[in-house]
């Protein structure tokens, strides 16, 4: 059974530890290298989003890809938002790469191309705000 979203459900005041719901990805979307992922309040919010931190070390990427409506992981026709926490990374938009550094954000829409490099001395820390994937909807 596929947990999916409930926007009437009760939802709690409760707490998330760094270490809960956190996963570690290598090749993201064909790039190179793991990237650690943090799903916070996973369907928790009453809004469709999903919260996410990435940790992307030096020289590790995400490889370019589109979320439109052939997206083989399910993720379909969903919208981003990217923030820089810590860090510095090259994003790619469309055909054109924009160097992005702490307190810069980018959101993207699902047919727009995009992918990331980390290209400082130290992890890229990045906030991920994003619709739910299709298979998440009710």
């Amino acid at each position: 059974m596929v947990n999916t979203w409930q926007p009437d459900a009760p939802r709690p005041s409760r707490v998330q530890r760094r270490d809960e719901n956190m996963f570690v990805m290598d090749d993201v979307h064909g790039g190179v290298g793991p990237i650690t992922m943090r799903r916070y309040f996973e369907l928790g919010f009453k809004w469709p989003l999903e919260l996410e931190i990435w940790d992307i070390p030096v020289g590790a990427t995400e490889g370019a890809h589109v979320h439109d409506e052939v997206d083989p992981d399910g993720y379909v026709m969903i919208d981003e938002c990217y923030i820089v926490l810590d860090g510095r990374g090259r994003f790619l938009l469309a055909d054109q790469e924009v160097d992005l550094a702490p307190g810069d954000a980018i959101f993207i829409n699902p047919h727009t191309s995009r992918g990331i490099v980390n290209t400082g001395e130290s992890t890229l820390r990045i906030l991920l705000l994003s619709d739910l994937p299709v298979q998440a909807m009710p």
